[in-house]
């Protein structure tokens, strides 16, 4: 294949991208489509040289896997390599044995479906991950496998033009996947083949006219001369300038950098992708990008765990932009580049035995057998099934339907009535008390319809109209049922200073007034201290080993929200009961107690208790509801 300068250029601008994205999404909030341009340039490299290959009766299964080992594998090696050994001396054991799994399923050729299974892209838990972005990889190699074996037998069976109705048909089905997946399973859609195989295949079907002579310079095309790669480039730039990662991606959204990446590798001989895409300065970060995205989410994942618990300032991350450029073009200037033109007939073979070799090691660190420099972990996690108690994706369906013929306890509210809810089965259990559980993440127990100004921002599990079809059917129960308690919990810090602000005092009045209505006991629970800054406890308590402080701002707004919430059932009468909270983890020093003195966990993270926390509670709900079932 003639080499074109212009797709180095086109790499450019796909890595770039990523590489400010993943420094910080504010700055560059689309970078991740970066990608989907990757995989377009992907698909049409590999379906050009295999096609070419079979049309010249040259095509080898063999020495075409031995060419991708050589480019692709000895830079694998050594940023896995260098993960391994940093993550040695700067993880913990859990995280050190969760890479060890990363690296073996990276060379297994299965990073995308570990990742899947192990975080979401967006996830908090993803910024810990060091080779989150070989997810990417993982796709390709399923690609080229499934792709390069399928094109080879169709193309020696079948014509061209029924192989081309074949790509495209695959294509198509891949697309309409990718819609459907995206809308209903997004993670699924974002990390596994079947929803990105069309964005390969968009590539191989440009090839494909490449290589059959179908280009705008000897088609009728010629004759209108129409700018192709400025509509490219345009398509690129929307796409970069609307996409955003709240959207479902790929999804129908991803056709825009796909056919613009397809536009500009079809007609990319024009004057202005020579003159854009060829450039030099351009055609040398094509040249490195594939050092430069390996490299740098690795740099930066490490950094932050270096500087951890404090977050990268501007100039960190101009430093870390620089240090990823530097590092990158050292890699590809020596040891990448070198290694990919060197005629040496046994670095194809150094690059297997080197995997196998990584593959062992990966799982002996998977399963623990080499611990890391900092083996020592003074507190380790409670259980935690509150998740079992969130009803978002199953309250529709009919075999969860209460069917009862009374109903003693609801509990509603959010994340914070679903970590109390292990607790609250135990007891209404031990009292052969009914009890159904209607909390879910981020939704703030008010009824959404009390939301007269419309300002409530939904960031949980539901959409706007769900919630509402949501809050009709808990009504419709109550009203059914008239239990005689409704426990009600929230995360009353957020509500008080996102969802609601100054309504807060109004929506919680008539909510609790309107829960009274039934004759029900109303019951909450105070919101215990906001343990630190960070979500990641775990990590935080283990990694800094130092006692864990509220700050002053969550304290102000954590203590005034529960003044108001105990003021509000004060007023409700005594059928209204506030369970108080906070002292049962504060010590002495005002620091939040969050663990027994064996080191075992209090709290999930910053702001909820595991299951092991909320048995702290314990007496006091029983007395609640001992004064309700005596």
């Amino acid at each position: 294949m003639k080499y074109r300068p212009e797709i180095d250029g086109l790499r450019a601008i796909a890595v770039i991208p990523v590489l400010i994205f993943h420094l910080s999404s504010s700055l560059f909030p689309s970078g991740f489509i970066g990608v989907d341009i990757f995989f377009a340039i992907s698909g049409y490299l590999i379906a050009y040289i295999v096609i070419n290959k079979i049309d010249s009766h040259s095509f080898s299964l063999k020495q075409f896997w031995a060419r991708r080992v050589k480019r692709l594998f000895p830079t694998l090696l050594l940023i896995s390599t260098f993960s391994l050994i940093a993550g040695y001396f700067i993880f913990l054991p859990d995280e050190f044995a969760a890479l060890g799994k990363q690296v073996a399923a990276l060379f297994l050729m299965i990073a995308n479906i570990n990742l899947w299974q192990q975080a979401g892209y967006w996830s908090p838990a993803s910024e810990d991950i060091p080779l989150l972005h070989t997810w990417s990889l993982g796709v390709e190699e399923q690609f080229y496998i499934v792709f390069v074996i399928a094109l080879t037998i169709v193309l020696k069976k079948f014509s061209k033009k029924t192989t081309f109705i074949i790509l495209i048909s695959g294509f198509i089905l891949s697309f309409i996947l990718s819609i459907y997946i995206s809308a209903s399973m997004p993670s699924a859609a974002f990390y596994l083949l079947p929803t990105r195989a069309w964005e390969l295949l968009a590539g191989s079907l440009v090839a494909f006219l490449h290589t059959s002579g179908f280009t705008p310079h000897n088609t009728s095309f010629s004759k209108i001369k129409i700018p192709f790669d400025l509509i490219g480039i345009i398509m690129i730039i929307t796409a970069f300038l609307i996409i955003n990662k709240s959207m479902a991606f790929p999804g129908y959204i991803a056709i825009l950098p796909i056919t613009g990446a397809c536009l500009l590798l079809w007609d990319g001989q024009s004057q202005l992708s020579q003159k854009l895409l060829a450039s030099k300065a351009m055609v040398y970060i094509g040249k490195i990008s594939y050092s430069l995205y390996l490299w740098h989410w690795i740099l930066i994942v490490y950094f932050s765990w270096l500087i951890f618990p404090n977050h990268p300032t501007n100039l960190h991350l101009t430093l870390l932009f620089i240090v990823c450029l530097l590092v990158s073009s050292i890699t590809y200037h020596f040891f990448e580049n070198p290694l990919r033109i060197s005629h040496n007939k046994n670095i194809v073979k150094i690059c297997l035995i080197s995997t196998v070799i990584t593959i062992v090691s990966s799982i002996a660190i998977q399963e623990k057998r080499l611990e890391p420099l900092r083996n020592k972990v003074t507190y380790t996690k409670g259980v935690n099934t509150a998740r079992n108690y969130n009803v978002t994706n199953n309250w529709k369906k009919p075999d969860t339907t209460i069917n009862v013929e009374r109903l003693d306890v609801v509990v509603l509210g959010s994340s914070h009535a679903l970590m109390h809810s292990p607790l609250i089965k135990k007891l209404c259990d031990s009292k052969n008390l009914t009890v159904a559980f209607l909390g879910s993440n981020g939704s703030p127990s008010p009824w959404l319809a009390l939301d007269t100004d419309k300002q409530a921002k939904l960031s949980g599990d539901f959409t706007v109209s769900e919630r509402f079809k949501f809050d009709q059917y808990r009504k419709n129960l109550i009203q059914k049922h008239k239990p005689k308690v409704i426990i009600t919990l929230d995360h009353y810090a957020d509500t008080f200073n996102n969802k609601f602000k100054e309504n807060f005092t109004k929506k919680y009045t008539e909510f609790v007034i309107d829960l009274r209505k039934y004759n029900s006991y109303v019951i909450t629970i105070e919101q215990p201290p906001i343990a630190g800054q960070k979500k990641n406890l775990v990590k935080y308590t283990n990694y800094i080993c130092a006692k864990v402080f509220e700050t002053e701002d969550n304290k102000n707004s954590r203590q005034q929200a529960n003044k108001i919430i105990k003021n509000i059932f004060s007023k409700a009468g005594d059928k209204a009961l506030f369970v108080k909270s906070e002292d049962l983890f504060t010590n002495s020093d005002k620091s939040i107690r969050i663990s027994d003195n064996n080191g075992i966990l209090y709290y999930k993270d910053n702001n909820h208790l595991n299951d092991y926390g909320s048995q702290l509670l314990k007496n006091r709900l029983t007395v609640a509801l001992n004064k309700i079932f005596p």
